[in-house]
């Protein structure tokens, strides 16, 4: 791994935006690079202040300026009656970079919207919207192979959605939806012991299996996340991510997976 990736993973790590495979290169590589390590230090802190005023921005110029900093070697700092030496050591342009990266943040931050609902948000809270009976299906398909024909003939495009074959299931039927990013969410929906159950198949650019604990079932690793009213586990199957989200508890919802075809 290349300081270039190494920096597009930080990035993406501060989002929560990263598998276990792409930590342990970049843990790998910031083991051995002071260069990336610094400068996912500054990042961290400064996207953590970011998040917390609820701003996004396009700040590749700014980031860009840290950036030269953090690459800069170290060199010895001219005296002189203009600027002393103490203001051109390494540790105070550092300090200067990230205040300007952050007032260049907050700058151009309070021009925009707030930031739109992820990807993992619309599959949660159409889960939610199931659970309160505000989620109208599409198509009332009664099995995954009618669903699956409905989804091709509404898209022009085959989607293979996975059965769920855990006692007692009932498959009720689905929907499609289109993300603003591009990606997309082909949803199924279950009943099991009487109440809904959730599986998406997300499809699109810049996807992630979402955060939580990582484990593994029938050989394939999963991340689990459990919230008082959710249980979302997820997954990537080629270049889709397979999101199920259920009702239960984590041990149930365990079950429910393995029991997926």
């Amino acid at each position: 791994m290349n300081c270039r990736e190494a920096r597009e993973l930080i990035h993406a790590a501060c989002d929560g935006e990263i598998d276990v495979r792409q930590q342990d290169q970049l843990v790998q590589h910031l083991d051995s690079c002071r260069q990336c390590f610094a400068y996912e230090k500054a990042m961290g802190c400064l996207k953590g202040r970011i998040r917390a005023v609820a701003v996004t921005a396009d700040l590749s110029a700014a980031d860009a300026v840290l950036t030269r900093f953090l690459e800069s070697p170290a060199t010895a700092a001219p005296t002189g009656p203009i600027l002393p030496g103490f203001f051109l050591r390494p540790g105070f342009l550092r300090t200067v970079a990230a205040l300007a990266f952050f007032t260049a943040a907050i700058f151009v931050g309070i021009s925009l919207l707030a930031p739109g609902t992820s990807l993992a948000g619309m599959v949660i809270e159409q889960h939610r919207m199931r659970l309160v009976g505000q989620l109208l299906l599409d198509t009332t398909a009664d099995c995954c192979q009618d669903l699956e024909e409905w989804f091709q003939g509404k898209t022009g495009r085959p989607i293979n959605v996975p059965e769920i074959c855990y006692e007692g299931t009932v498959i009720e039927g689905g929907t499609y939806h289109k993300h603003p990013t591009g990606n997309e969410i082909y949803l199924a929906a279950y009943t099991i012991d009487e109440k809904p159950v959730t599986l998406c198949v997300c499809t699109g650019p810049n996807m992630n299996v979402g955060k939580g604990t990582t484990f593994v079932s029938n050989g394939i690793s999963a991340t689990m996340m459990h919230e008082e009213d959710f249980t979302l586990i997820s997954w990537q199957a080629g270049m889709n991510v397979i999101a199920l989200v259920t009702p239960f508890d984590e041990a149930k919802s365990k079950d429910i997976f393995a029991s997926i075809k």
